[in-house]
């Protein structure tokens, strides 16, 4: 007795025993015990004992020793107790920090004893509620937490609508581990179905699929959001950009290469000029009639290789056959140059704009550069298991009956085919996966964000995509989604809290509340952020990649004004000549130019 916890209960005992045995002693000493006494059967303990022989309640009461537990009142009308309790409510004032106390009845320790009320109407403002065991998983925008405000999130929002319209109470915590739950081979569930079935909660609360092999287990509610699925994330490929992209385009040796095709060309049309003697400048006589009076120095040679590449043209050509051979190989060469140019650039720009063409679950299962793969444990990995195995059993059954002895050669030609009806995709996809299935869904998003050394792709709840889609810009959503199921509240099977739940849901429903729900916690999610990314891109190029087109233009307006002030400034105050000798000069030109005009005629 004296080692029972709590140590209360051995004080009390003790103090009982304690007086027992003296109260006996004293008996005996007075010769107050009979000699020949009547002891009770073991069966008599299920009654009160009633000894008319022995006054052993006297005896009681003259012990006198400290108790270890409490003392103990003897009354006359043989009720006994060890003490009273009074029962007192304690109302707090916020407002002015008072504190009332009212008393609403008393207790005494002993058996069979009721509390005595002085008014029984106050006890129904100190009932105990009853407060529901709510079971969750963490998983945004349906549920927060942290360690601030606590929970929070649509999910929430949710079952505090239900707690009112219900009249009802609840404490949440989350489930330690295994989600919303998974059966293993040995048939034992984790997560929140364990939680259900062995009745530690009563409701399991977040974004939790409505699944046939969890209805084996445990009861859902009517649906409260839409069918969600499985999708696909990768990372967001931010197209390389760059002001003088169109420079890019080819490499530098190859545009050194130009510039000194360039050179070379205008430096030997400069010296057929000079030195052939039908060039303009060693027979300006033979082209005094001639409209085009062009004198190549190295300045137009430079000028005409330089337009010729553009389509307004080089302007007059070289007189001289040798020039015009150059001049002739030279708009070939850049016909050529120019050509290449334009198709590559728009190439270029084409490819540099294109996304990942991985689209679609059936374009993960066709190539091979992207790895892909759920996290171990969830929905999709599930899915896809049970997809293979479903595979795997539809082609041994079709192998079993192609193969069977006793069919005729009729029945066996209908079977003969040139592929089975099963294609293998999701035996030979989830046999990649496995190589490198990440452990948790955070694993799964920093190998979809670092993409080293492939591309990867991760398949999971749609749910978790489209939020982290949501609040960050570095990753995307591929294709449409798939295996679409509805999120439901979950309870134990039988449980009569089902039917309070649907008659709360259908409510919110007609009431249109669950969009407002939606609208909340998505469209105005206060952890959205805004991305730059073109959402709505009609293919057009942007000013990224041809920015440095406009900066040359702006860079020759300038070095044009540049030489424009050279100019005016040289021929505004340079030392000019004289008007006699500029008019002298004149009158020798008109007079060779007469000249010559009348020997031609002779």
């Amino acid at each position: 007795m004296l080692t029972t916890k709590p140590y209360l209960a051995a004080a009390f005992y003790f103090d009982l025993a304690l007086r027992a045995f003296m109260s006996l002693r004293n008996l005996i000493s007075d010769q107050e015990w009979p000699i020949k006494a009547n002891y009770s059967k073991c069966g008599d303990l299920n009654t009160t004992i009633v000894r008319k022989d022995v006054d052993l309640r006297q005896y009681f009461k003259k012990v006198s020793i400290p108790p270890a537990f409490g003392d103990l009142y003897m009354n006359d009308n043989e009720s006994s107790y060890m003490f009273t309790m009074d029962l007192t409510a304690v109302e707090f004032n916020n407002i002015s920090r008072n504190a009332s106390v009212i008393q609403l009845g008393k207790w005494n320790a002993t058996r069979d004893s009721n509390i005595v009320f002085q008014n029984s109407e106050n006890m129904v403002n100190y009932r105990a509620d009853i407060v529901h065991r709510v079971v969750t998983v963490v998983q945004p925008p349906f549920v927060y937490f942290n360690n601030t405000t606590g929970y929070f999130g649509y999910c929430i929002d949710l079952m505090d609508k239900i707690a009112n319209y219900l009249n009802i109470k609840y404490e949440i915590h989350t489930v330690q581990n295994g989600g919303f739950g998974y059966i293993n081979d040995s048939g034992e569930w984790n997560g929140v179905v364990q939680e259900l079935i062995q009745r530690e909660a009563e409701i399991g609360l977040g974004a939790m699929p409505l699944m046939s092999e969890r209805e084996t287990a445990i009861d859902f509610t009517v649906p409260y959001y839409e069918l969600v699925g499985l999708a696909i994330l990768m990372k967001y490929n931010t197209p390389h950009s760059s002001l003088f992209k169109f420079v890019t385009v080819m490499e530098y040796d190859v545009w050194l290469c130009i510039l000194s095709s360039f050179t070379i060309t205008s430096l030997f049309l400069w010296i057929y000029e000079r030195f052939s003697p039908y060039s303009y400048s060693n027979n300006r006589l033979k082209y005094v009639d001639d409209e085009d009076k062009r004198e190549f120095n190295l300045k137009e040679c430079l000028w005409f290789c330089l337009t010729s590449l553009t389509p307004q043209g080089g302007g007059a050509v070289p007189k001289s056959l040798s020039g015009r051979m150059l001049a002739a190989t030279w708009w070939l060469f850049g016909f050529i140059v120019i050509a290449s140019y334009t198709a590559n650039l728009a190439a270029f720009l084409t490819i540099s704009r294109l996304e990942e063409y991985v689209e679609s679950l059936d374009d993960l299962a066709k190539q091979f550069k992207v790895q892909y793969a759920p996290h171990q444990g969830s929905d999709a990995d599930l899915y896809f298991r049970r997809m293979a195995e479903i595979e795997k059993m539809f082609y041994n059954i079709w192998k079993s009956s192609s193969l069977n002895s006793s069919l005729n050669n009729f029945q066996r030609a209908q079977l003969a085919v040139w592929d089975y009806p099963i294609k293998e995709q999701f035996i030979k996809m989830y046999r990649i996966m496995s190589g490198h299935m990440p452990l948790t869904f955070a694993e799964a998003v920093d190998k979809v964000r670092l993409a080293k050394p492939r591309p990867f792709a991760y398949i999971g709840d749609a749910t978790d995509i489209k939020y982290l889609a949501l609040t960050s810009c570095d990753v995307r959503i591929v294709g449409e989604e798939f295996f679409r199921k509805p999120y439901a509240l979950a309870v134990p099977q039988g449980s009569p809290l089902r039917d309070q739940l649907n008659a709360a849901i259908l409510h919110f429903q007609r009431e249109g509340e669950l969009l407002q729900l939606k609208k909340k916690w998505w469209d105005n999610n206060p952890f959205k952020v805004q991305c730059d990314q073109p959402e709505n891109d009609t293919g057009g190029i942007n000013f990224q990649n041809i920015g440095g087109l406009f900066a040359t233009i702006f860079l020759g307006i300038f070095i044009a004004a540049i030489v424009f002030g050279i100019e005016y400034w040289y021929y505004k105050y340079h030392k000019v000549k004289n008007a006699i000798g500029i008019i002298e000069e004149v009158a020798s030109i008109e007079n060779f130019n007469n000249t010559t005009k009348h020997s031609s005629k002779q």
